[in-house]
């Protein structure tokens, strides 16, 4: 299962910040929800909009819901010019 970063398309700078992580991920190997104009991917998977609005939240690659700075790891770990920067603060967690 590809791991999905649902994020807020209405925040300027979430959505300038998503589209530079997008555009790096050229093997298309995470999902990339705008919850903004797609609020009803959320509502399947049973994760609260204000929630989702406040913390960013996005599913692994097992299913599980994650949140906040997580997810920044997550990304990291499936783009090839960051996954070294990944393990690092991994193994600093």
């Amino acid at each position: 299962m590809k791991p999905m970063i649902f994020y807020d398309g209405g925040c300027g700078l979430c959505l300038k910040e998503i589209a530079y992580y997008q555009g790096l991920d050229t093997l298309n190997r995470i999902i990339w929800v705008d919850i903004f104009n797609e609020p009803k991917q959320l509502e399947a998977l049973g994760i609260d909009y204000l929630d989702a609005m406040a913390v960013l939240h996005g599913r692994d690659e097992h299913g599980d819901i994650i949140k906040g700075a997580e997810n920044f790891i997550m990304i990291w770990e499936n783009l090839a010019g960051y996954r070294h920067l990944a393990r690092f603060v991994v193994w600093f967690k």
